[in-house]
This record gives structure tokens, sequence and C-alpha cells, in this order.
């Protein structure tokens, strides 16, 4: 393991995290595609097929994959540079159900704290937004997004799978979270928020 990434992991570094903006895209776009051509790009269900769409995609487009349906997007960045993010968007607005998606983190800086955090902010915007449920997917044996989810009080509501054009198939449970009034989870957001 490279000795600057260890270091990294053993002090506390300066990660910012906030809501992205309009400026963020291109970063957010690169993050992305870096994400879904890794070697974790299977916990997006991410095929050849898919990669070369996003690949393809047009600045405006990929606007929209951002910040449409009310969405915005939670990052992490350390100096100017993004290296976590997760998308947020309201699926059902006569529900008031939002959707949390594609929780990335360059891997140079996991097991830092940052999902927990970027988590969190997410959950605090949805909250301003007047969202009142959330749900999210997680692979089937992701034990850190499993534990992400479970720490605010998700709960699983049904299960999934997706073939891929490799053969595989894409095992996912589908999480719930539906008291966003929650006093104890209001009191989870703010202690994350403000240890970070």
């Amino acid at each position: 393991m490279n000795e600057d990434i260890s270091q990294r992991r053993q002090e506390k570094i300066d990660i910012k995290v906030e809501i992205a903006t309009g400026k963020d895209l291109l970063a957010l776009r690169d993050l992305r595609l870096l994400a879904i051509q890794s070697k974790d790009g299977h916990v997006f269900a991410a095929t050849r097929e898919s990669v070369e769409r996003e690949m393809a995609l047009t600045e405006e487009k990929w606007r929209e994959y951002f910040f449409s349906n009310n969405g915005f997007v939670s990052v992490s960045r350390y100096g100017a540079e993004i290296v976590g993010m997760n998308l947020a968007f309201e699926k059902a607005p006569e529900e008031n159900l939002w959707r949390m998606r594609a929780l990335y983190i360059k891997p140079e800086f996991r097991k830092m704290g940052i999902g927990v955090r970027m988590f969190s902010m997410g959950l605090r915007e949805i909250i301003r937004l007047g969202g009142k449920k959330v749900s999210a997917n997680i692979e089937v044996g992701n034990k850190d997004s499993w534990n992400l989810v479970t720490k605010f009080g998700f709960k699983k509501v049904s299960s999934g799978s997706v073939e891929l054009e490799t053969g595989e198939t894409f095992h996912y449970d589908d999480v719930e979270l539906d008291d966003l009034d929650d006093p104890e989870l209001i009191k989870k957001i703010k202690e994350v928020l403000n240890a970070g």
C-alpha cells in the first residue's frame, strides 16, 4: 500500500463534505466514469454497454443525470479534488420519497468516515427539501454499505437481481427509511456532521 495512503488513514485529514454545485459538473462526471469503470463497477450494475452509454453523454445529459428530479450530489473534497460522491433525487414527489444512490469514494480515501459524512449530508438535505422517506439499494454482501444504512435505521424492504452481460448476476437489497422526522435520526445526523 502506498505510504501516503496509509498515513492519510492514520491521521485526520481535512475532508470537506458539502452539496455540489453546477460548477462541479465535469468533476462529478469524471468521478462517476472512474467509479463505473473501476473494479467496483459491479456495485453499480455497470455493464460494458452502460459504461459506453454514459461515456457518450453530453454535458447537458450529465447535468440532468446529477441535478434533475430535484436532485443533488453530496461530495467530499480533499483540497479542490472531489474524492467521493453520493447522488440523491426525488423518486416519487407525491409520497415525498427520495432515492440515494451511487455512493462512491476513491479507494485511497476509504475507511476514514467519509461515506457516513456524505450520507449524513444527503439525509440532512433531503429533510431540508421536505422528504419524508428515502430508499437505496445495497449489493448483497456489501457489509460496509449495509452497516452504513442500518446505522441510520434503514430496513430491508425487498430483494432483486439484474443479469449482467458478463453472465454474472448482481443481487441487491432494497432498503428504506420511512421516518425522516425521527428525533433520534436528526440527532445522529447532527452528531456525524459536527464531528467531521
